[in-house]
């Protein structure tokens, strides 16, 4: 069981219920050390492969964040590729974003 942190929380937005082969994008990750994010990061990308049955994790960012784009590296997530103007970002109009990817048979 995926459980909340304490005064914060971690969700991974999917249709439910899952199925094999479903695709989640982690929606929201709190501010932690680095340390500290990348291993629950992980344990959380386990529990979503191993306990869930999904079969694909898609990170989105935008291309300038360097802490997320860090943590996907160091967790083995593939670049796929840049999404050009695809978010609106209220007061900045449209931005880009980094679409990542990493498979279960990939870990």
């Amino acid at each position: 069981m995926i459980t909340p942190l304490k005064n914060r929380s971690i969700s991974f937005p999917a249709k439910l219920p899952f199925t094999a082969g479903s695709r989640v994008e982690p929606g929201a990750v709190p501010a932690l050390p680095m340390g500290i994010i990348n291993e629950v990061t992980a344990l959380l990308i386990n529990c979503v492969f191993d306990y869930l049955g999904v079969n694909r994790i898609e990170l989105r960012c935008h291309p300038d964040n360097r802490g997320s784009v860090v943590i996907a590296l160091k967790l083995g997530v593939r670049y796929e590729g840049t999404l050009r103007q695809y978010v609106s970002v209220p007061g900045k109009g449209l931005a880009d974003e980094s679409v990542n990817s990493l498979l279960s048979s990939e870990r």
